[in-house]
């Protein structure tokens, strides 16, 4: 009967379905990701334009294309990487070792947009640390010593406008660098913390 709870469950993925592909159909690759965020043949789509959409220097397309997503392949962090400029990826909720690595092999990138990010390794922060420029992970909202010892080692311009209490050592970590660290948010500083200074 087309009441029942797993018919009607069923009819409710092939809706899904059918309205995935016509997302896909139509190139609206954000909205088919909304639908199923880490479906391999929307992300394997969007990467092959995204490949086309920088050969072509058509970086409008590009901005457009990496909005929606939640991960990158090595392939296209390695072209992404090629390219002079902006670069905002903060759709990405979680970074592989490899991935940093590759956008970190050409420092090129005036600004590195990585927002959506809410942690990350100490093997990710080295990785991160070798590139130049604006660098800004301001979706952290704590991290350990041992990252924060990493992410100081940056030469360039390192936003960290989530870390509005860190703790002493974390700060003490910081500080220990010559970054130009940006923390924006703090609140409820210690005395420790508030009598230390970020250059």
């Amino acid at each position: 009967k087309p009441d029942r709870p797993e018919v009607q469950k069923l009819m409710a993925q092939l809706e899904k379905r059918e309205e995935f592909i016509t997302f896909l159909k139509n190139g609206d690759y954000e909205s088919a990701l909304l639908l199923d965020p880490n479906n391999p043949q929307a992300l394997a789509m969007i990467e092959a334009d995204i490949k086309v959409a920088l050969d072509s220097d058509d970086y409008k397309a590009v901005r457009s294309l990496v909005n929606g997503l939640t991960t990158i392949s090595i392939e296209v962090a390695e072209a992404l990487a090629e390219k002079e400029g902006y670069l905002s990826l903060d759709g990405l909720t979680s970074m592989s070792v490899e991935v940093a690595e590759a956008l970190a092999k050409r420092r090129l990138f005036l600004t590195l947009t990585l927002n959506g990010l809410t942690t990350i390794s100490v093997e990710v922060a080295e990785a991160l640390a070798k590139k130049e420029g604006y660098l800004y992970l301001n979706g952290l909202t704590s991290i350990s010593v041992e990252v924060a010892e990493a992410l100081g080692k940056y030469q360039g311009s390192l936003y960290l406008d989530g870390l509005t209490n860190p703790s002493v050592e974390v700060t003490a970590a910081l500080d220990k660098y010559e970054s130009d660290l940006v923390l924006d948010d703090l609140t409820n500083l210690s005395v420790e913390v508030a009598a230390m200074t970020f250059n």
